[in-house]
């Protein structure tokens, strides 16, 4: 919905009944739901810097015998170049459900007067999840920050991601 367009009575009545009477859940997160999603990223990073050099070894020996001879003149630039590379590829792996996993922090811990501000139907938190399991990560993050952006108004809406 744009914001431009002005929403009709009985949709502010809905989003506005929605925000009001809607019971705010609390998802079971805890430091052990964070601490699995750590474990998926560092794991993350673990198997694609195995997977990496079991692929260089078997289906190119000679970039596997390249990297040996570059570990051996200059093992400390290649760890930190590999560790980079690594952390970079399983940030990417393990960044959706890292997202989630922090919003779903913010629902449980948030205070309620807090959660009530959002105007909007799904709420901003709610709405972030769905868009990020819908468009992706980068899509569904850029949408979120765009509807972050709207939400400081004085009308509610629904808005579907």
């Amino acid at each position: 919905m744009s914001d431009r367009k002005v929403p009709d009575e009985s949709e502010r009545m809905e989003a506005e009944r929605y925000v009001l009477e809607k019971d705010l859940t609390r998802p079971s997160t805890n430091l052990f739901t964070s601490l699995k999603y750590f474990f998926v990223f560092v794991t993350s990073v673990a198997g694609c810097s195995v997977l990496f050099f079991l692929f260089l070894r078997y289906l190119f020996p000679g970039a596997a015998e390249f990297v040996r001879t570059r570990v051996e003149r200059r093992p400390v630039e290649v760890c930190i170049f590999s560790f980079v590379l690594f952390f970079a590829i399983g940030f990417v792996i393990a960044l959706k459900p890292l997202i989630i996993g922090f919003v779903r922090l913010y629902q449980h811990y948030a205070p309620e007067n807090l959660r009530r501000q959002c105007l909007f139907k799904p709420t901003c938190s709610e709405y972030t999840i769905l868009a990020i399991e819908k468009y992706g990560v980068f899509r569904g993050v850029k949408k979120s920050i765009q509807r972050f952006k709207r939400c400081h108004g004085t009308m509610y809406r629904i808005d579907y991601p």
